[in-house]
């Protein structure tokens, strides 16, 4: 096991940024996107702790991207 899990993250990352791709493929990945949250703690691959920080990492990785894209753009 590792901490934190990295296919949350990068899952999670990954359906942050089709959200500017057309609606579609954001719709398509979501499923899938918790399909891989899911069963990472399913399958025993990640403890619930692992995922919660990958899901947190993510979050944080978002907001930092976006708050250096809006500071560039100034």
């Amino acid at each position: 096991n590792c901490f934190p899990s990295g296919h949350t993250m990068l899952s999670w990352l990954s359906l942050w940024v089709a959200r500017r791709a057309p609606p579609w493929l954001f719709w398509a990945l979501a499923p899938l996107v918790v399909a891989v949250v899911v069963s990472t703690v399913a399958l025993r691959y990640h403890y619930l702790s692992d995922v919660l920080a990958g899901t947190a990492g993510a979050v944080l990785a978002a907001w930092c991207g976006q708050t250096w894209l809006r500071a560039r753009r100034r």
